[in-house]
């Protein structure tokens, strides 16, 4: 799994291309990354367009409580967009979107990275 991350301080925006096959401990790396104090409040991407996605043996529970373990009791505020682009994605990342948002978090799944942008500048309304 390769990971990059592009950060816009002037939009306020942290993009994540993730390539390759998904892995729980890599994710956890980027996630811990993006909660510095210096990006707090910046909204994020995750695009996992070019991600291998379905059988990779990734644990959507597994990888929730590891999000939820750091952050405590304090979801983060920020929006979240995932970004994918096939249908088997598209059923996972909603399966993650409805246990993340159990725990407190803004995350919504996209197809379109036009609709995924449109919401973030709205602040990720429910």
């Amino acid at each position: 799994m390769d990971i990059s991350v592009e950060r816009d301080d002037s939009a306020r925006r942290i993009r994540i291309t993730v390539t390759g096959r998904l892995d729980v401990a890599g994710l956890m790396e980027c996630a811990r990354a993006i909660r510095a104090p210096d990006v707090e409040g910046h909204a994020v991407t995750w695009d996992l367009r070019e991600a291998m996605i379905g059988a990779t043996g990734l644990s959507l529970v597994a990888l929730r409580e590891g999000i939820v373990a750091l952050d405590g009791a304090r979801p983060l505020s920020r929006p979240i967009a995932l970004l994918v682009d096939s249908e088997t994605a598209f059923s996972m990342a909603g399966a993650y979107v409805l246990l993340a948002r159990m725990a407190g978090y803004r995350v919504k799944a996209f197809r379109d990275p036009a609709l995924a942008e449109r919401w973030l500048e709205s602040g990720g309304p429910p």
